[in-house]
């Protein structure tokens, strides 16, 4: 049970560039991938990604598991769901490129 009432926050704007998003110029996003690359040639090992909040922890969960599995393939109702939906998405962003804007 939790002990402290949560906090609401209310949305007022989306981040857009300038506005929450920081955007890099081209300089440092070459500054940034040439320390990354460096960084690799070190016998790194990249354990995992962490999410920033237990939300997004929780909606990676099951994505997650399918990485870490030995499977190759979709097995669960939740993996071919995402691999079928995440074709679908790719579909649909190629077929609006190719429409006429209204």
């Amino acid at each position: 049970m939790l002990r402290e009432r949560l906090s609401i926050s209310l949305l007022v704007a989306s981040t857009t560039a300038g506005n929450g998003i920081r955007v890099v110029s081209d300089e440092e996003l070459a500054q940034y991938i040439e320390r990354w690359n460096t960084y690799l040639t070190r016998d790194a090992h990249i354990l995992k990604f962490v999410p920033a909040s237990g939300a997004a922890s929780r909606m990676f969960k099951n994505l997650f598991a399918f990485l870490s599995s030995p499977s190759d393939s979709p097995s669960t109702d939740f993996e071919r769901t995402f691999f079928d939906q995440i074709e679908l998405v790719r579909l649909l962003r190629y077929a609006r490129r190719r429409m006429p804007h209204q």
